[in-house]
């Protein structure tokens, strides 16, 4: 099984929950429906998981809470695995997407590279790997189809 699982407190300030997640499908593409099929055994195998992080998650084992949120969804990517930031292609069209799995950490400094694009405000050269622009650079994605990484938390 692939790593990167996650594990954070949940609830707040007193919060007494935390949230797990993992997103080992290895399926490349499918297909977009409004309610995808989760898999029945994604808590259990994901709190098996997290237990080898955290021990004493494993108290959890075969009794999880009936207090648990069970929900899935589409991790949207580019092929590459790097996110759309700034012009679309449609004049006034701005892109903050294909976050993947990473959303949350680059949510930030997506935002910002995105409303500088809004507003026509200079932006760091890296921001055109990131960006449309990029596929028109032969020499990156030749070197991003050559990576046997896609970095997939």
């Amino acid at each position: 099984m692939p790593g990167s699982i996650h594990c954070r407190p949940d609830g707040g300030d007193h919060g007494e929950w935390i949230k797990l997640g993992w997103a080992f499908n290895a399926e490349q593409t499918t297909e977009p429906v409004c309610e995808p099929e989760l898999n029945p055994y994604f808590p259990e195998v994901v709190l098996r998981a997290a237990s080898r992080l955290q021990p004493k998650l494993a108290h959890y084992l075969g009794a999880l809470p009936r207090g648990r949120v069970h929900y899935g969804g589409y991790y949207p990517m580019t092929r590459e695995n790097w996110p759309l930031i700034g012009a679309a292609k449609t004049p006034g069209v701005f892109l903050a997407a294909a976050l993947s799995g990473y959303g949350t950490m680059g949510a930030c400094a997506t935002g910002d590279l995105c409303a500088r694009a809004v507003v026509g405000a200079p932006v760091p050269a890296f921001a055109r790997g990131l960006s449309l622009a990029r596929y028109q650079d032969k020499a990156l994605m030749d070197q991003l189809a050559a990576s046997e990484s896609r970095g997939l938390l």
